[in-house]
């Protein structure tokens, strides 16, 4: 369920970025797809550090 918020969340971001960056680069494309890769990479480690935080709270 959490995984579920998680990616409910990323979309959501990814959504504001892009809106963001059409407001200020008006249809620039380049700066559009960096940011998008760059917000999938800090989700993906949003979500790993998660997962390892369950791990050892699980293990305790």
């Amino acid at each position: 369920m959490k995984n579920l918020f998680y990616i409910l969340a990323s979309v959501i971001v990814c959504v504001v970025i892009f809106v963001v960056m059409e407001a200020l680069f008006n249809g620039d494309w380049t700066p559009y797809i960096a940011l998008t890769i760059f917000a999938g990479v800090i989700i993906g480690l949003l979500l790993r550090i998660q997962n390892k935080l369950t791990q050892k709270g699980k293990n305790n």
